[in-house]
């Protein structure tokens, strides 16, 4: 006996985007800093997640690479205020040399 898919079998189309532009959309950012002549190896991590109150809330985590580091949450009642913060983070941190991992 075949199971077949209620849809017939047929694969959803492809997509079109494979990296979305939204920057609260292609999920948790990762970033990574480490200059061996400073002793330096920090990460940085950024998330958006939805809080149970309808906010959408910024989750950051920073700290030497190797350690549990230290995380803060800031919770906005807009959700594109919350990816414009996001946004605003991200270009700083890439500003002061954090790359993502494997780049």
């Amino acid at each position: 006996m075949t199971i077949r898919p209620p849809n017939g079998g047929a694969s959803a189309p492809p997509s079109t985007d494979p990296s979305p532009a939204d920057p609260g959309e292609r999920g948790p950012l990762s970033f990574r800093r480490i200059d061996p002549a400073r002793n330096m190896a920090r990460f940085y991590l950024l998330a958006l997640q939805p809080t149970l109150f309808g906010d959408v809330s910024l989750v950051r985590n920073w700290g030497r690479i190797g350690t549990k580091g230290q995380a803060k949450v800031e919770t906005f009642a807009d959700g594109a205020e919350a990816k414009a913060a996001l946004g605003r983070i991200e270009r700083a941190k890439r500003r002061r040399g954090y790359v993502e991992p494997g780049a």
